[in-house]
């Protein structure tokens, strides 16, 4: 049976959560947007280590972020058009910190198929990566982040 990983997937309203979810279980890109409330979605990873399952939970911002203390990694999603959604960033790494301080979190800059550069310096402890929900770019690789951090072993392969 393959080790269970949660993952809370955070970040302000309309920057994608649900979109990346969508196309990396489905390979779908949804074209109209309607709120998703506190969904889960299970992911398994085949690895060159283990199997493993990601089950992906997707908080709105009037979600009970208590949980997160339950929770072994997190993912704040932005957006690159969305300014206010980079402003939000430490509020997001408080809440989670302040919950579960020991878990590995990563930031996904979605919307790089508009080229738009982002002004934004991340503290180096936390990856950050750009994604495309779009076009597929880069979707996977938070994941694979997350899986080497979990399974504490740089040299993970994820197929």
């Amino acid at each position: 049976m393959n080790t269970v990983y949660k993952i809370a997937l955070v970040g302000d309203t309309c920057v994608g959560k649900t979109a990346l979810m969508e196309k990396i279980t489905n390979g779908d890109f949804i074209l109209h947007y309607e709120p998703n409330n506190d969904a889960v979605t299970i992911l398994d990873v085949a690895t060159n280590q283990e199997p493993i399952t990601f089950s992906i939970w997707e908080f709105n911002t009037n979600s009970s972020l208590e949980t997160l203390q339950y929770f072994d990694a997190a993912i704040i999603m932005t957006s690159a058009n969305d300014k206010k959604s980079f402003e939000n960033i430490p509020y997001w790494i408080r809440v989670i910190e302040k919950n579960n301080s020991k878990i590995p979190i990563t930031v996904c800059i979605n919307k790089s198929d508009l080229k738009i550069q982002v002004p934004y310096t991340l503290d180096k402890k936390y990856a950050c990566f750009s994604i495309s929900t779009k076009n597929s770019d880069n979707i996977r690789s938070p994941f694979v982040y997350l899986a080497k951090k979990l399974l504490n072993n740089t040299d993970l392969y994820v197929y």
